[in-house]
């Protein structure tokens, strides 16, 4: 006895077997039940080049923007991919690039964080991140300066709470700029 070739839902994308009058059960049972026609799920590539509006320079994401630092110039680009939020930036990178690296991160030479252009993005290590944005300007939170880091290093006899105390910073913050996790590259 032969195998009855299965013959495939009418709708576009659907790769589901034939049920009745051309469609799949789950296309069959939206149709009689008069609700909106399944339409194929789109790739998050599909997805991510529907919110870019590309120019010579940036490539501005007009998508959802996380609200993290709105007040300097915006925030990071977020798109949904599998049922989570990711960066738009780093979604650019893998598309154009392919996968990153575990534990790097894709930094922006431009600066701006709503910028998905593959031109303005690299690789770097969170270490490389926040060097980048010391060069820059870009890290008003901090209220050390080269000079100030190297006194620290300097810093012989002294407990950390006196150092922590001398700079008006955390005593953690003091730990790892001695044990190099921090500021290592002065």
């Amino acid at each position: 006895m032969s195998e009855k070739p299965s013959i495939l839902c009418q709708e576009q994308g659907c790769e589901n077997n034939l049920v009745a009058r051309g469609l799949c059960s789950k296309h069959y049972q939206r149709e009689r039940s008069g609700g909106m026609p399944v339409l194929p799920k789109k790739t998050i590539e599909d997805r991510f080049w529907e919110k870019v509006d590309k120019s010579d320079g940036c490539w501005k994401w007009k998508g959802h923007l996380s609200k993290a630092s709105m007040s300097k110039g915006g925030g990071y680009g977020r798109l949904l991919s599998g049922g989570r939020q990711v960066l738009a930036h780093r979604s650019s990178f893998q598309i154009h690039f392919g996968e990153i690296p575990e534990g790097m991160n894709v930094c922006h030479t431009c600066d701006n964080r709503a910028c998905v252009n593959p031109k303005h993005l690299f690789l770097g290590t969170q270490s490389d991140n926040l060097i980048d944005a010391l060069k820059k300007g870009r890290a008003p939170n901090t209220k050390l300066t080269e000079p100030d880091v190297l006194k620290i290093k300097q810093c012989e006899g002294m407990f950390l709470r006196e150092i922590a105390d001398k700079f008006d910073v955390s005593i953690s913050q003091v730990w790892n700029i001695r044990s190099g996790n921090h500021w290592s590259h002065v």
